[in-house]
C-alpha cells in the first residue's frame, strides 16, 4: 500500500484542522445572526414595555371619544353613564389586558387601578372620556438573559367630565412622566411587566388643576399635592403622576 508522502505530524493534523474551520464558520456564520436576534429581541422588549403603558394609562375607559373640548363647560354629559352591565364586561376585558401584559407580580396592581375606575365610574357626576400615552422616548434598555430593565418618559393625559353645578365641565390634565419597568420573559416566549415605578418629569407637572372633589376621585395627593404612585387613579390619575 502506497502511503502519503506527507509528514506524519502534518497528517494528525489535518482533523484538528477541519474542526478548527468549523468553528471559524459556525462563528461567522452565527455572529451577524446573534446581532440581528439581539435586535428582534430590543424590538420585542420595546413594544412589550410600550403597550403595558398604554394598558396602565386607558384602564377602565369605557368609551374613549376624542372631545368634547377641554376647559368648557357642557349642559350635558358626553357620554351616558355606564350600567352595571357594561361595568362587568368592562372588568372582564380590563383583567384579560391585564393578564396579557404583567405578570403576577405586577397584575394585583394594575387591578387595584382598575378597580377604582370601575368605582368611580358608578358616580354619577363623573364621566371618564380618555385616557392614554404620547411622546414615549425609551432612554435605556438593559437585557440579561430573560430579564430586561426599561427606563424613559411619556406624555400621559387624560380626559374626563365632571359636574360643577348645573355645569358639566371637561379636563384634560397632562404631563411628563418618567418610569422603570422591568421585564419578565415567560416559558411562552412573551414579555410581561415585573415591576414598574414612575413619577412626574422635573418641571412637569398637570397642565390643569381640577377641583378637590374630582381630585379625590382621581388620585391621592401626598401632603405636598403631589401624586402618591402607591395609590395612582382612576382617571386623571395617568396624567397626574
Amino acid at each position: 500500500m502506497n502511503l502519503p508522502s506527507q509528514p506524519r505530524w502534518l497528517i494528525a493534523g489535518l482533523p484538528g484542522l477541519g474542526i478548527a474551520a468549523a468553528l471559524v464558520g459556525i462563528i461567522l456564520a452565527t455572529g451577524p445572526f446573534s446581532h440581528t436576534s439581539r435586535a428582534a429581541t430590543t424590538e420585542e422588549v420595546k413594544a412589550a414595555a410600550a403597550g403595558a403603558l398604554q394598558v396602565d394609562a386607558s384602564l377602565g375607559v369605557p368609551h374613549p371619544i376624542n372631545g368634547p373640548t377641554p376647559g368648557t363647560d357642557y349642559s350635558s354629559p358626553a357620554i351616558a353613564q355606564p350600567d352595571a352591565t357594561t361595568l362587568h364586561h368592562l372588568q372582564e376585558s380590563e383583567n384579560a389586558r391585564i393578564n396579557a401584559n404583567f405578570d403576577e407580580n405586577a397584575a394585583p396592581r394594575e387591578r387595584a387601578v382598575l378597580a377604582n375606575v370601575l368605582d368611580a365610574e358608578t358616580h354619577a357626576d363623573e364621566r371618564i372620556l380618555g385616557g392614554g400615552i404620547r411622546n414615549l422616548r425609551i432612554t435605556s434598555i438593559h437585557i440579561s438573559d430573560d430579564v430586561a430593565t426599561v427606563n424613559g418618559v411619556y406624555y400621559l393625559w387624560s380626559r374626563f367630565q365632571h359636574k360643577v353645578g348645573r355645569a358639566w365641565r371637561v379636563y384634560e390634565p397632562g404631563g411628563d412622566t418618567d418610569f422603570q419597568m422591568t421585564l419578565v420573559k415567560g416559558a411562552d416566549g412573551r414579555w410581561k411587566v415585573h415591576t414598574f415605578t414612575w413619577s412626574p418629569a422635573p418641571g412637569s407637572e398637570p397642565q390643569r388643576k381640577i377641583t378637590e372633589k374630582s381630585r379625590r376621585h382621581s388620585h391621592r395627593t401626598t401632603p405636598r399635592g403631589r401624586p402618591d404612585s402607591s395609590a395612582r387613579r382612576p382617571h386623571d390619575r395617568r396624567a397626574a403622576r
